[in-house]
């Protein structure tokens, strides 16, 4: 399946497979992952959460969340590409 790095989700999701409520084993979930860490909305809410290079893989060069250059940000929601047409929906419900 891969290798999972600084993956997040937040827990309150409920997964489904074939209409039945998945429930997740604490080892199935973690940075490492699959399902990844539990990140709270009001977290991801917040532009320091994505500009912190420690939330991030830096494998093959990756870095945090480019705001200058590659993203938008607007507070209370998500980030959103820059001078991409089409409609993205930056909100954390």
């Amino acid at each position: 399946m891969g290798v999972h790095h600084h993956n997040y989700a937040n827990a309150s999701l409920q997964l489904y497979a074939k209409g039945a409520l998945v429930l997740l084993a604490a080892a199935d979930t973690g940075l490492a992952s699959l399902h990844g860490e539990d990140v709270l909305p009001g977290a991801v809410s917040t532009q320091s959460w994505w500009t912190t290079s420690s939330h991030w893989s830096t494998d093959l060069g990756a870095k945090a969340y480019d705001f200058e250059a590659v993203w938008e940000w607007k507070d209370g929601h998500l980030p959103v590409l820059r001078n991409v047409g089409g409609l993205q929906n930056p909100t954390v419900q």
